[in-house]
């Protein structure tokens, strides 16, 4: 899966459980997305692991990443396809 393989050469991603058997994912140190002044957290959620990577590449399609650290860094997210 070429989403899989993009994804996982830019960062850790963190995986954890949500309630109904859900998976919950995001990257590690980079986990928030820039709206104007905001900053919003953004994971993906899905019945199985790769539900949950379309989630995740679908909420922040076209989007820039900020990480967590006190190092300020921003990536920008190129529109992701079907």
């Amino acid at each position: 899966m070429k989403l899989l393989n993009d994804m996982l050469n830019i960062d850790n991603i963190k995986i954890w459980s949500l309630p109904k058997d859900q998976i919950g994912l995001c990257f590690e140190n980079f986990s928030y997305t820039k709206d104007d002044c905001f900053l919003i957290g953004e994971y993906g959620r899905g019945a199985t692991f790769e539900e949950a990577l379309k989630d995740y590449a679908r909420r922040i399609s076209g989007k820039t990443l900020v990480s967590n650290g006190k190092d300020r860094k921003e990536i920008k997210i190129l529109t992701v396809g079907n």
